[in-house]
């Protein structure tokens, strides 16, 4: 490790604590930053599994021709496996669907009718490349053109509004995430620069005395770096007690992403780090 390393690590330790006050509000200021981006990523990574759970839940009912027999059916059954986007497949005798009936409905359908008139079907899930309106209505399309098949029946009317609002969404999130993050950068810039600028007297002696840019501008760099650490650290703090409290409060309905803290910390580092960077960058034209 050179000398001039460690120069310019016990000069950032330094400032921090010759400039306590200021630090504690650099510090302090990047952390709520750094809240309010952990904040939106949460809600993005909330709305993306609501709308994944919404699509999830669109599977098609394939009702068939009454007159076929069992080998019949099992033909149906092996052609609509053949088909692309299908990720699972479950038969429906009419036996089990009088027993859905009388389950959700409470009559037999036998003693009403004295015969059961419900069709056997196929039930399919769909995979995650046909989960929108225009793979599913092709695979729809595809499924009623097999022999056998009578109606193909699933909530298309939901899959067209997905489709037809998860754009807007998407733009007005990631509109309001582009607002977030120049809101934070501005928000840690401003604050660091006003704590550079009370140093700009030093910057002009090391000028003078003939330093480089790179030598001047390490230790502020470094102290922007601890900065940004230390303002990540309370952030992931922050984040981690709402995620506990919202834990006891909703349980899994709302979901915080993976190595979130691990994530606002180093984002905490490079913000911190450009914002001295460019804060140090005009005393050095």
């Amino acid at each position: 490790m050179s000398l001039s390393f460690l120069y310019s690590l016990r000069e950032g330790l330094d400032g921090m604590r010759r400039a306590r006050l200021a630090s504690t509000m650099s510090t302090m200021t990047v952390a709520i930053a750094l809240v309010l981006l952990g904040l939106f990523i949460v809600g993005t990574f909330n709305l993306a599994r609501l709308v994944d759970a919404l699509r999830g839940r669109v599977g098609f009912e394939v009702f068939i021709d009454s007159g076929l027999d069992d080998n019949g059916i099992d033909r149906v059954g092996k052609s609509i496996r053949k088909l692309a986007g299908i990720r699972n497949l479950n038969f429906l005798s009419r036996d089990d669907a009088a027993k859905i009936f009388q389950k959700e409905f409470g009559d037999d359908v036998l003693e009403v009718l004295q015969h059961n008139p419900l069709p056997a079907s196929f039930t399919l899930e769909l995979a995650a490349e046909a989960q929108n309106a225009q793979a599913a209505q092709r695979l729809a399309r595809q499924i009623e053109q097999i022999s056998g098949v009578d109606e193909v029946v699933y909530r298309q009317a939901l899959l067209s509004a997905l489709d037809k609002y998860i754009g807007v969404a998407v733009a007005g999130n990631l509109m309001l995430g582009v607002i977030v993050a120049l809101s934070s950068f501005a928000l840690v810039v401003n604050v660091i620069r006003l704590t550079i600028e009370a140093k700009h007297r030093n910057i002009e002696i090391m000028q003078l005395v003939g330093a480089t840019p790179a030598f001047i501008r390490r230790p502020f760099l470094i102290q922007g770096l601890l900065q940004g650490l230390l303002g990540g650290l309370g952030a992931a703090l922050v984040v981690k007690a709402l995620q506990a409290v919202l834990a006891r409060q909703f349980g899994e309905m709302v979901v915080f992403p993976p190595f979130l803290s691990a994530s606002l910390m180093a984002a905490g580092m490079v913000l911190a780090v450009l914002a001295s960077f460019f804060g140090v960058r005009r005393y050095l034209r």
